[in-house]
Formats: structure tokens, sequence, C-alpha cells
């Protein structure tokens, strides 16, 4: 079971990431996020399904937004891209396929981390999902 009442088989997973949350002091200017780690792309049944090529954003310090995320995905040797062009930090977004949660963590506020889970419907209708952990500076 999961933090908000979800129950899974033992054929489902969970995608995560762990960090300590993080309060950003500035309240200007913009970081550039980039792929610090990731985690396997999976399918709808919980499989491997792929890999996260790159995924980069840019962290809105006065607006207090996840801005222009990119996601480079490559399925069984097709390359996907995903995009979101604007997501609220440590809140959920949906744009188009491809929903966003964010969770701003770390202990500097100088560089900090931001964590991103994804799930997705890819043009053949497949439903993917995964977690990326953003560095920005």
């Amino acid at each position: 079971m999961d933090t908000d009442g979800n129950t899974y088989t033992s054929a489902q997973g969970v995608h995560y990431a762990v960090g300590t949350p993080l309060s950003l002091s500035a309240t200007s200017g913009a970081l550039a996020g980039t792929e610090l780690i990731a985690d396997t792309v999976a399918n709808n049944d919980g499989g491997a399904a792929g890999t996260l090529a790159t995924a980069t954003a840019t962290l809105d310090l006065v607006a207090r937004t996840l801005n222009n995320l990119s996601l480079s995905i490559n399925l069984a040797g097709t390359q996907y891209a995903l995009t979101n062009s604007q997501s609220p930090l440590n809140g959920i977004s949906t744009t188009g396929q491809l929903s966003v949660q964010s969770v701003v963590v770390g202990h500097d506020a100088r560089k900090p981390l931001v964590a991103v889970g994804y799930p997705a419907t890819l043009p053949d209708k497949e439903g993917i999902g995964g977690v990326v952990v953003l560095q920005c500076q």
C-alpha cells in the first residue's frame, strides 16, 4: 500500500524517489535542470520497457514552476520525445498524454534536486512511466 492508500498486487510495481523535502529560498532567476539519475521506463504491465536517454527542464524560481520539461525515451529501438511546457513545483500537471508530478528535494537550495514522476501514453497507445531526478544549477 502506498501513502495515498492505493494497493498493489505482486505483479505491479511503483516508481518512487526518496529525498528530503527542500524549501527554495531564492525568489528570482532560473536554474537549468539535467538528468542526475533515472529508473527504468516501465510499461503498463510493470515490465521494463526501455530507458530514459535524456531529461532536461528549467526551474523557474519566481513562478515556482518546472518549465520546458523534455524527456527522450528509447523503447525497443524507437525514440519518443515527451514534453511538458509548465508544471507547478511540488504538484501535478497533465499536458496531452503526459502527466508530471514534481517534488523539490535535496540539501542545498542553491542546487536543488527535482524528483519527477511521469506516466504517459505513447502514440501507439502503450502506457509507460518512470521517475527521473533532475539536478538544477
